[in-house]
């Protein structure tokens, strides 16, 4: 089987299906690795004393279901794509700064001395596969702060920080992450649209039950403000009712009333 990977792929054996335009669904798997237990707890999510900890495999159907309720037009949903993006942004330019301490850290190294940035012998891989983009999203981000978290026990190893240094550093950018996860898990499809908010019916009023500790702005109410990431919302097509289709646009059945001829034999 044939598999093509970004930024390698190999056109040399490929079939000829001009003739077969039905490709089936549109898949794909992706691989992910992470090396460090610090970025592992934030994927998979960890028990604690008292409750649990949420991490990123523990909010895919979330990010999934509330993707699906964008799509149908619900603003809740978009309210929730919108947080997560913003919070993506202020997450990545937070772990960027740190990177760029650390780097500054290691180049003020003397000459004649090298480290290698530490790794482990059996990383954690799994898969990761989701139809909202921002699942990926949060996916590089728990990428970048594993290379991040590995850096900095390096870099704490050689002396160049204190462990005191490395444990606030990796808890500043540990801490937002995993309430952000926590914001997600508390999603639930609102079942509603913006056409239910305006008519204000029964499903409009059990949404903004569930939503009540939310304070939706109303840019986001009315649509005008979307993720970037958000889907197209679906519009079904509108059925004409049958009272209102014109007797024109009836084509007549003409009924044969001839006489069956008989055939000789």
């Amino acid at each position: 089987m044939h598999t093509d990977y970004l930024g390698n792929a190999d056109l040399s054996d490929l079939t000829d299906n001009s003739n077969n335009t039905d490709t089936g669904r549109f898949s794909g798997i992706s691989t992910f690795q992470l090396q460090t237990k610090n970025a592992i707890h934030l994927f998979q999510g960890k028990k604690l004393e008292k409750g649990h900890s949420y991490g990123l495999g523990n909010v895919t159907y979330h990010l999934n279901t509330m993707f699906s309720e964008s799509r149908n037009d619900c603003p809740f949903a978009d309210y929730f794509l919108l947080h997560i993006e913003d919070t993506l942004y202020l997450l990545n330019e937070s772990l960027d700064k740190k990177i760029a301490i650390l780097k500054s850290r290691v180049s003020d190294l003397p000459n004649g001395f090298s480290s290698k940035i530490a790794t482990v012998e059996k990383p954690f891989n799994t898969n990761l596969d989701s139809q909202n983009p921002l699942t990926f999203q949060l996916g590089f981000w728990l990428l970048k702060y594993d290379d991040f978290v590995r850096m900095a026990n390096t870099v704490a190893h050689i002396g160049l920080i204190t462990p005191k240094q490395k444990k606030e550093y990796i808890e500043t950018e540990t801490k937002p992450f995993r309430s952000l996860m926590h914001l997600i898990r508390r999603y639930q499809p609102s079942g509603a649209t913006r056409n239910d908010l305006a008519a204000k019916n029964q499903r409009a009023i059990i949404a903004a039950q569930k939503f009540a500790d939310f304070e939706i702005p109303d840019d986001v109410l009315s649509g005008i403000h979307r993720s970037e990431y958000a889907p197209e919302i679906f519009t079904a097509p509108k059925i004409k009712p049958l009272s209102a289709i014109e007797t024109d646009d009836i084509e007549p059945t003409h009924e044969d009333n001839s006489e069956p001829q008989t055939q000789e034999v």
